[in-house]
């Protein structure tokens, strides 16, 4: 890391962050140049604190077809992020996770539930839920990505 003072190695602190994003920008091996898509997210962390992260799209596609042909992925997060200028100044605040995993393109519709619903209870609370049928969930499609290697960074004002 270039600025190794902005690291954050705190786990409730690295929580925090991905709770405070809402965009995932997920990037797939697509040959020569990398295809990044930004996509929405739910997340769990298991009990061992391993983290997963949970996206949703059509059950047909580029996203899917590049993930099947190889599951390695990067991602990044940023989150709470402001631009601060002055007459002679200028930076740019932000907290942010970026990482690595393995994709998995979930076919259980239990799972797709699952799946849906922390997306859902991320972005619209705890309170927020879907009662999806079979044929909802069969033109779904859901992806998991169980988290290999996650590092996070902040700039933020001084208080």
């Amino acid at each position: 890391m270039h600025q190794p003072q902005q690291a954050v190695t705190d786990r409730t602190q690295i929580h925090q962050f991905i709770q405070a994003g809402h965009v995932l920008q997920l990037a797939l091996n697509d040959g020569v140049y990398p295809y990044v898509v930004p996509v929405n997210y739910g997340y769990v962390f298991d009990e061992a604190d391993q983290l997963h992260f949970y996206v949703h799209g059509a059950p047909v596609g580029k996203k899917r077809t590049l993930i099947a042909a190889d599951p390695h992925v990067a991602f990044s997060i940023v989150a709470d992020r402001a631009f601060e200028h002055t007459a002679n100044s200028c930076t740019y605040w932000f907290k942010s996770v970026l990482g690595t995993g393995t994709a998995t393109l979930l076919t259980d519709h239990q799972e797709k539930a699952q799946a849906l619903q922390l997306l859902l209870r991320h972005e619209a609370g705890d309170q927020a839920h879907l009662d999806l049928t079979h044929k909802d969930l069969s033109h779904l499609g859901a992806i998991r990505i169980d988290v290999d290697q996650l590092t996070a960074k902040q700039h933020q004002p001084e208080e």
